[in-house]
């Protein structure tokens, strides 16, 4: 328990960090790609049941990424349409659950300064420019999922 109080204040900073970074996103329309998500899950108004068909859909020939249709048509069930804006909010939250979890893997490797170490990677994965195109494009949320669960496997 003791190493939750002393840790929160890492989870607040890189959390808090991720918002700074990424919160003008949220002003963002839907980029030419994101065509791809309403073509790939159920009309709006459709019934409940309708959302779990993302699972038996194709992304497109050869890609298949349930999940991520799945948050989708979640999204567009309970709201009645997708919000960019809401969609984008979403993006954030799973890179910072992402990042946390980053910073949570790492600071438990059996390695010396591996805390040091954590802190480190986790705030240079968090301001690294390179990760803005799959944090800001609502089409790559299955990006920043594919790394969540590698990350959830490798601390299982």
């Amino acid at each position: 328990m003791m190493q939750w109080i002393k840790d929160k204040k890492y989870y607040i900073l890189f959390a808090c960090l991720t918002f700074v970074f990424y919160q003008s996103s949220i002003d963002n329309e839907f980029s030419l790609d994101d065509k791809f998500i309403f073509a790939n899950i159920p009309a709006e108004g459709t019934l409940f049941k309708d959302v779990f068909s993302v699972f038996a859909k194709r992304f497109d020939i050869l890609d298949y990424r349930p999940v991520a249709m799945f948050t989708f048509a979640l999204e567009q069930y309970f709201l009645g349409s997708i919000n960019p804006k809401i969609s984008h909010v979403i993006n954030i939250v799973i890179y910072i659950l992402l990042c946390l979890l980053i910073y949570y893997v790492l600071k438990k490797l059996p390695i010396k300064n591996a805390h040091k170490i954590a802190i480190i990677t986790t705030v240079l994965f968090i301001v690294h420019p390179v990760h803005a195109g799959v944090v800001n494009n609502l089409k790559s949320r299955d990006g920043l999922f594919s790394m969540l669960f590698m990350f959830l496997a490798i601390n299982a």
